[in-house]
């Protein structure tokens, strides 16, 4: 066992490990609030509401599934809840 870090101490630190991750995922996905974001529909809804990967690879939930899949264009996000972000499609200027 010369080396070997013990059973109990590497699953404490894998659980650390992952706890720290989740944390800094939800402090990431908080701070694209309120930000634009491009996005590409997925051809995929859940609870009314049509699936998106941002240009950053963060899934974004569109508020209903009228939007059809394959589109590309702009959303503000506006909250995020359950490691998914939600915003809504920005008008054109």
């Amino acid at each position: 066992m010369d080396g070997e870090v013990p059973k109990s101490v590497a699953q404490r630190r894998s659980r650390e490990l992952r706890e720290t991750m989740a944390k800094k995922r939800e402090v990431f996905l908080a701070a694209q609030i309120g930000l634009s974001l491009s996005v590409v529909t997925l051809d995929r809804c859940e609870s009314d509401a049509r699936l998106a990967l941002s240009s950053n690879y963060l899934k974004v939930a569109l508020p209903s599934s009228h939007h059809p899949p394959r589109r590309l264009f702009d959303v503000r996000i506006a909250r995020t809840f359950g490691g998914i972000l939600y915003g809504y499609p920005q008008a054109r200027s």
